[in-house]
Order: structure tokens, then sequence, then C-alpha cells
């Protein structure tokens, strides 16, 4: 029978156990382990271990003065195994309002019970820590993030917590979207291109939403070839026009005008902006993709007064011919309403307009009401008249913010009546457009591009545009710079002529118009369909592409940013969808992603086109490379590459499927 014997310990020194320092007898150790009420530690020992203890505890009776009782307090520290407390950093699955969360862990080590639990700054309302006693031990813990969340958003935080002995751990910051019906709040303005019955269709409008799933008031201009009139008259919004979001961020939303009924899919973020795609089970043939826009602004005037913007546009001309453009114009500094511009265009191939822009133009925007629409009338256009003999082409608009509008022609489009079915983004330039030069493509773009072969394939293109502009040099000089276009394609079902292995790659120069921001490229062969783009750019490496190609390439480019990417350069969740469908045989599709950063990606997307309305779940892998090209896979086989354009945002081009379209997913 042995007796117990021991140290206690009275410096708050000891909390876990002991560890021998230096040599014990041989074949003698501690062992065991005792938490007394009061914080102290007994560590027993055997009979046969006790006259090792007897000579320790004699050393230690010798010690008289303070600077013993520290060297004995040093002594104790060594002899005491600290156990590090630690507490981990989850990946968190996102929530809905008012449904049960699903619960994230947090699991502790080191420390001892019992521990107090903190989330800060500010974690998702309704959710606490609740500790899980048969999962806990004497040391280290788990714990669980749950309740019934009640307000919508994406709540960045951390844990700490703190043990018997005010010890403190505090994890990484901890990220968990709560999503509902509250995401959709406030002032929004959409866009959208598709068919109905094989026919074109564009949509723009907006709307007012409650964040309990009502869309409390709102307008849209359709157009599907009958135009609306002059001045052109919106639908309105009325009785029955509601939305729903689950906890993925996928949704419903229900538009009741006083002349039709629209039915979409949504993936939506935490602000409500996101992706759409109509979605019709009663009407299969009616389908397409959209974005959805958060309106912060209701004017145009006097916000862009005196500025300078760029646009793109892609649509059909009155033909049903593919028809695309980029551009600049002027707001006046004076009247703000009126406008001057110049006008890139390619329509079906022709014209390739050289040194100069293709058309210089005039018009004026009108009216205006608080939900941000007015219209414009442009007209004057030289020297050819893309809106036939009448001379005026009418355009309902919708500001977004001061830095964007969105604009949809709203003519009659027929043989007869000569004009173009198109959609517009008009994107405020830096500087006003004032003082371009080189330097405004002097860093890495992320290009995405598509396009309609003569053969009837559709061609979808995204890569890195590297841009080595020097400061000074500009197209009126005739300077041009170096650059690399890397970019992989999908023609009709088949990727980079027959491999995705690698991306293709070509070099040429270019010059930025030091007035327009008009870029002319030299070189660059195999790219953009064998014909020299022009771009227009809005700011530093981001702009609009319209080519002069027959297969009329179109497209926009926006600033790559982060460095070092890797598999973690994808982390989270990512909301969108596809976008410029380019052909009635598209499937669009929305869509949620959730990324883990270590090369994994599952989440679920809602579909529609030819073959009606869908829902799948998707699982893929990743592997990215340093310039942010990623390999994607699904059981073993490339199915698409993904471009990093930050680490919130990223294009997807499919590489197998024959009728691609891009899609852009976002944080």
């Amino acid at each position: 029978m042995q007796k117990a014997g021991g140290i206690r310990s009275h410096f708050g020194l000891c909390c876990c156990g002991w560890q021998v320092v230096g040599s014990a007898p041989e074949g003698k150790s501690f062992y065991g382990v005792a938490n007394r009420r009061d914080g102290s530690t007994m560590v027993p020992f055997p009979r046969s271990k006790r006259k090792f203890w007897f000579r320790t505890v004699l050393v230690l009776k010798r010690l008289r003065t303070m600077k013993r009782l520290s060297l004995l307090a040093s002594l104790l520290l060594s002899l005491c195994s600290y156990a590090q407390m630690h507490i981990n950093t989850p990946t968190c699955p996102s929530g809905q309002v008012g449904v049960v969360y699903a619960g994230c862990t947090l699991i502790v080590t080191g420390g001892m019970r019992p521990y107090l639990f903190t989330l800060s700054p500010t974690a998702p309302p309704g959710l606490n820590v609740v500790g899980n006693p048969a999962l806990s031990t004497n040391i280290g813990a788990k714990a669980n993030i749950t309740g019934t969340p009640t307000s919508a958003g994406t709540y960045i935080f951390t844990a700490t917590v703190t043990d018997r002995n005010k010890r403190r751990a505090t994890s990484g910051n901890i990220t968990i979207t709560i999503l509902g019906n509250g995401n959709l709040s406030g002032n929004y303005v959409f866009n959208f291109s598709g068919y109905n019955g094989g026919t074109p269709v564009m949509m723009a409008g907006s709307f007012v939403a409650d964040g309990m799933g009502n869309l409390i008031s709102g307008e849209l201009d359709y157009n599907d070839g009958s135009g609306e009139g002059v001045p052109p008259v919106q639908q309105i919004f009325t009785t029955g026009s509601v939305y729903n979001i689950t906890a993925n961020g996928l949704g419903t939303m229900t538009i009741v005008t006083n002349k039709a009924t629209f039915q979409f899919a949504i993936a939506v973020r935490s602000d409500g902006s996101g992706s759409l795609i109509q979605s019709d089970s009663n009407n299969k043939q009616a389908y397409g993709s959209g974005a959805i826009k958060v309106r912060t602004i209701s004017s145009v005037c006097p916000t862009f007064q005196g500025v300078n913007v760029a646009l793109g546009l892609f649509g059909f001309d009155s033909s049903l011919k593919r028809y695309a453009a980029a551009g600049q114009f002027n707001f006046n500094k004076s009247t703000c309403a009126d406008i001057t511009g110049v006008m890139d265009f390619d329509d079906n191939g022709s014209p390739a307009c050289g040194s100069q822009p293709c058309l210089t133009f005039s018009g004026a925007f009108n009216g205006g009401d608080n939900l941000g629409r007015s219209y414009v009338q442009i007209q004057n256009w030289q020297p050819t008249d893309p809106c036939g003999s009448k001379g005026i082409c009418t355009y309902a608009s919708y500001v977004v913010s001061a830095n964007e509008v969105v604009l949809m022609a709203t003519d009659v489009v027929s043989i007869s009546h000569p004009a173009t079915l198109t959609l517009w983004s008009v994107l405020r330039q830096l500087n006003n457009g004032i003082g371009f030069d080189n330097t405004a493509l002097a860093g890495v773009s992320v290009q995405e591009l598509n396009a309609l072969d003569t053969n009837g394939a559709v061609d979808v293109t995204a890569g890195l545009f590297t841009g080595n502009g020097a400061a000074g040099h500009n197209c009126q000089s005739n300077s041009y710079d170096p650059a690399t276009f890397s970019f992989d394609e999908n023609q009709g079902g088949t990727c980079n002529g027959g491999t995705c292995g690698q991306p293709q790659s070509s070099q040429g120069t270019y010059c930025v118009d030091k007035n327009t921001g008009r870029v002319m490229l030299t070189g660059f062969s195999g790219a953009f369909g064998g014909s020299l783009p022009v771009f227009y750019v809005r700011a530093g490496d981001q702009g609009f592409v319209v080519g002069t190609d027959p297969a009329v390439t179109s497209g926009t480019f926006e600033p790559q940013t982060g460095s070092s990417f890797g598999n973690s350069s994808l982390f989270g969740l990512y909301t969108g969808g596809t976008i410029a469908p380019v052909t009635s045989m598209v499937t669009n599709s929305v869509s949620t992603l959730f990324a883990d950063g270590g090369g994994n990606i599952s989440g679920t997307e809602n579909t529609s086109g030819p073959g009606g309305p869908g829902q799948q779940s998707v699982t893929y892998t990743y592997n990215v490379d340093a310039t942010g090209r990623a390999v994607v896979q699904q059981s073993g086989n490339t199915i698409g590459i993904a471009y990093v354009i930050s680490p919130q945002k990223f294009v997807l081009i499919p590489t197998t499927d024959p009728i691609p379209a891009l899609s852009v997913l976002d944080q």
C-alpha cells in the first residue's frame, strides 16, 4: 500500500501536471494528476520514488532569501507542464433567418474547466455558444455555436475562451453568412438578356424590397423587338410581386406587372446583389441571365454632370444578327443631361474602324422618377446611322450608383424599323477620362469574352491580359507598349483547340488614347478570333471590349488583385451565375458554391434553358496556380477553368460544354 505525498502549488504556477527536468533516478518517474478545489495540484508518488522526492525537498528547504524563492518559482515552473490553451478557427456553414442554425464547433485544447466563451465584436444575432459536457474532458472541451438567427448578413468575429485560472485563447476570424429575405432589403436595379420561344428579349428595371419577402414597388422595361413607344412606357409592379431566399443564398422572385408575370431563380449575397435567371415551369421557353445591383442614388443628374463614362453593349441588329459596341460619352458640364460621344461597333463582322472610332453621336437624358428611371434619346450618328431613317434611338435608363448606369433599347426592331436591341453598361471613367496613358493597362486584368462563330458555335474566352505600359505613352504620341494575353477558349465544346492542360498565349503591343481611353492593339496572333478588338478603359485595368471579327467578340475586363495565388485564394461562399447568353440554346444558371481553400468546392445550382428549369448539387476539386488560373475537375475529369479575379471573385469557363456560357461568382 502506498502513502500519498506531493507538491502543493502555492504560486499559481502548476495547473495540469509535473515534468522532471534533468535526470530522475533510473526507472523512476512522476505520475498522476488530481485537481483540488483550491486550485492546487497534488502529485502522488509510490514508496520507491520518495527518496528522490525527499532529497528535492531538502534542497528546497535550504532556500531562505527572496532570490532563492524566485529560483524556487522558476524550478516549479520548469516542473509544471503548462498545457497551452488553444481554440480552433472553424469553417462555418451559412444559416437562414428564422431557421435553427446547423451549428459550428469550437474545439479547445489545454486549460482547465470550467470555460467561458465570448464572441466578438459582432456575432450573428440569435447565435451563441453552448458547451456540450458529453464532449468535454477536464482539460479541453468542445462547444457549439448554435441558435436561431434573427438578422441576415455576413458576420466576421472571433471566439475567445477563458479557463478557471483566467487564461485566454482567441481564434482567428470566423465568418458566418446568415441568409434570408432580409438579404434583399432596399433599392435595387436589375438587367436581363434572354429569349422567349427563341426570340431575343431584353429587360431592365428597378424595385424596392422590404426585407420580408415583398417587392413593395418597382418598374421594368421589356423589349422583344415590339418596342415600348416614344417616350417608352414601362411596366409597373403590382400586388403579388414577392421573393423567397433560402439558407444557401438561392431563392425565387416573382414579378407581377400590369402586363405580365415573370418568374426568376435568384442567387444573392448578403447585401442583396447577385444574379438571376428567368425560370418558369409554366413557360419553359422563357429563359436568360441577368444581374441584381444595389441602387444608391435616384437620379443621373447632377451626380454625373461633367463626367466622362465608358460604355459597353451587346445584342442584335434589325436582322437579329449579333451586334456589339463599346465607346465613351460625356455628360455636359452645364446641362448635365446632354451627352456627346464616340463608339466602335461590330455588326456581324463589320466595320473595322482602324485608328478612329466608328461613330460619333449626341443625345440627352429626359425625365426621371424616384426609382432611378429616365429615358435617353441618341441622335446625330455620324457617319452612319444605326437608327435608320428616323435618326433617333431611344433607351430606358436606370441609374445604379455614382459610378454606374444601365441602358436598354426600347425601339421597335425589324427590317422595316432599323434599330438595335441592346443592353448597355455605363461606367464612370477615372479622372473624367482626361489624361489617360498606357499605364491604364499596366497591370493584370481578367478578360471575360463571348462570341458566336460563323459556323454557329458558341465561343467563350477567359484569360489574363498583362500590360507593361509606361507613363506618358499614349496613342497620340504613337507610343506602343508590350503586353501578353494568356487565355483559355471553349469553341463549341473544344477547349484550346483540343486540350485545356495549358492556356494559350499571345503577345502584342497596345496604346491608350489620352482623351477617350480607347485602346488599340497590334500583334496578338491567334487571339481574339484572329481580328484585333478595341478596348475602352474605364479605370486602371478595367473596361469594355468590342471585336472587329465576324464572330462579334464582346465583353469586359477587370483588374486582378491579390498575390501568391494558390488554393487558399478561393475560400468561402461564392454566389453568382451565367452572364450574357450568346444563343437561345445556352443553359443559364445561378449558383452558390463553397470553396474550402484546400482544393474542394461544393454547392447547388439552379438552371433554365431549352430543357426547362432544373436544380443540381455539384462537387468539384480545383488547383490554383501562381497566376490565379485554376483547373476545375469533377470525378477526376477537367470540366472548367477558373480565373481568380480577387479572393472574393472568380470567373469560370466550362471546358466541355458544347454550348458554353461564362459564369462569374462573387462574395
